[in-house]
């Protein structure tokens, strides 16, 4: 009976003593001071649980690290090192293919675009030339025939005709020219090729510049031709 007496003297000794030190405190500290106890108790807390949260991750590591060596030894923490290593390396190896052949397909859809697109910008570029020298070729006839144009308005009438069907077609084919030299322009910066970068650029500046000198230059070489022509001495059994 004594020691329970003395161990409930003690308890509430204790007691007594823990509410003299909050009373102590709190007439040692003022509201104020209580509110910034209060502000660091809480931001520390916050750090502590910062600090928890980022040490979490290791702390499972070794608790289950500790707990395979002690349960089955160290054999079965390597083999489980081993394992989560390949899973991981093929998790990489896998990412890796894949990336890489992404990129081969993605190169190789460039590659064909841009051949695509050569292929479709010879094929414009011959077409214009052939009607650029068919649409001289009957501007010349529509000039040297322009007497018998007045006398004979039947055929006035289809060489106008042709003549503006040929202006037509050559209104589409320059706009397709121009959409396919916008798409040329666009591949020298954006599709690698084995051909330097500056001759590209001057090739690009000659097909810019041959729509507004092809038609003098053709007139230009077509005089030329027909003054070596002229100078040639005649066959006269032709002209019978």
């Amino acid at each position: 009976m004594y020691n329970i007496s003395n161990m409930s003297n003690n308890i509430d000794m204790s007691k007594f003593n823990d509410f003299l030190d909050n009373a102590n405190n709190t007439l040692s500290c003022d509201s104020k001071c209580q509110e910034k106890r209060k502000k660091h108790d809480l931001k520390q807390q916050y750090l502590d649980a910062k600090t928890n949260l980022l040490t979490a991750p290791n702390q499972v590591e070794t608790s289950y690290k500790n707990y395979l060596i002690y349960t089955q030894g160290d054999n079965a923490y390597n083999e489980y090192m081993d394992n989560e290593l390949q899973q991981k390396a093929q998790i990489i190896a896998t990412t890796f293919t894949n990336n890489f052949k992404d990129s081969i397909n993605n190169v190789k859809t460039i590659f064909d675009t841009y051949s695509g697109l050569l292929l479709n910008f010879s094929h414009v570029v011959e077409l214009h030339s052939n009607l650029v020298k068919e649409n001289n070729k009957l501007t010349l006839e529509v000039k040297n025939k322009s007497s018998d144009v007045l006398t004979n308005d039947r055929k006035t009438f289809y060489e106008d005709q042709s003549i503006d069907s040929l202006s037509f077609y050559y209104i589409i084919f320059l706009i397709v020219y121009i959409i396919i030299l916008l798409g040329f322009a666009v591949s020298i910066f954006l599709v690698p090729s084995a051909t330097p970068r500056k001759s590209l650029l001057i090739i690009l500046v000659f097909l810019i510049i041959y729509p507004f000198i092809c038609t003098r230059l053709f007139l230009f070489l077509l005089g030329i031709y027909h003054r070596i022509i002229s100078v040639l001495p005649t066959d006269v059994y032709k002209k019978i």
